[in-house]
């Protein structure tokens, strides 16, 4: 498909057809999905090729849907063990996992098309945690593990997905940027990631994951490395839990 470059204000763009494709203005972001992978699919779905058209249509649908959704971020996150209390627990993660969804829904949608309504809401939910969150709890008024810190490596991942799509766009204000950065590397990064990366199930697992990607995020290249490469060891290892 036939594409070309363009100006929207002081952006810089790919136009698709249909659909205006920011283009990052760092060689770092983005990463997890790249900008080559963004324009294979802005191109498929300007041909209308299934199932890049419906899924995005359904993405659009999903983004528009949180435009009027206020964040729900908090000073202290915390939740109580599920097994001590289903619906507890999926009451006070509620909160991370809509605001997750939504900042990663928008943002993709951005990416897509260029709307800043979309790229501007994913910012809106991403500066409000980076604002508001202080601590991760992990432990009940007992002292009690509650699982706290998984459901803040996978929720906040999704975050930093959204953050990856949108660092290297002017749309997003360098001190904001800065903010988020911090909020990843003084409370998500030491109060959770870290805290499980070498436990020997999907804690662990979560806990590479986020950890790897935080350091993407904070530009720590050789940290990613790193943790990339103990990953490796992990799956390429006759006993790979032992490895951690």
């Amino acid at each position: 498909y036939e594409i070309a470059s363009c100006l929207v204000g002081s952006e810089m763009c790919i136009r698709d057809s249909d659909l205006i494709i920011p283009i990052s203005q760092s060689t770092q972001f983005p990463r997890f999905h790249t900008q080559a992978q963004i324009e294979f699919v802005a191109g498929k779905i300007n041909k209308k090729e299934e199932p890049w058209k419906s899924a995005y249509n359904k993405l659009i649908e999903l983004a528009d849907s949180y435009q009027d959704r206020e964040h729900e971020a908090v000073e202290d996150f915390h939740t109580p063990a599920f097994y001590g209390g289903q619906d507890e627990n999926i009451d006070a993660k509620q909160g991370l996992a809509l605001d997750s969804h939504a900042a990663y829904a928008n943002a993709l949608a951005y990416a897509l098309n260029g709307d800043k309504k979309y790229g501007n809401k994913a910012i809106y939910f991403l500066n409000a945690w980076a604002a508001i969150n202080k601590t991760i709890t992990e432990n009940d008024k007992d002292g009690n593990d509650t699982g706290t810190v998984l459901t803040a490596a996978n929720l906040i991942s999704q975050m930093m997905i959204a953050a990856d799509l949108l660092l290297g766009q002017d749309i997003w204000a360098v001190t904001e940027k800065t903010a988020f950065k911090t909020w990843i590397q003084s409370v998500a990064l030491p109060q959770s990631f870290r805290l499980i990366r070498t436990k020997s199930n999907n804690w662990g697992d979560w806990g590479l994951f986020a950890t790897a990607m935080a350091y993407h995020i904070l530009e720590l290249n050789d940290k990613v490395k790193e943790e990339l490469d103990r990953i490796c060891l992990l799956y390429t290892s006759p006993s790979p839990r032992d490895k951690r």
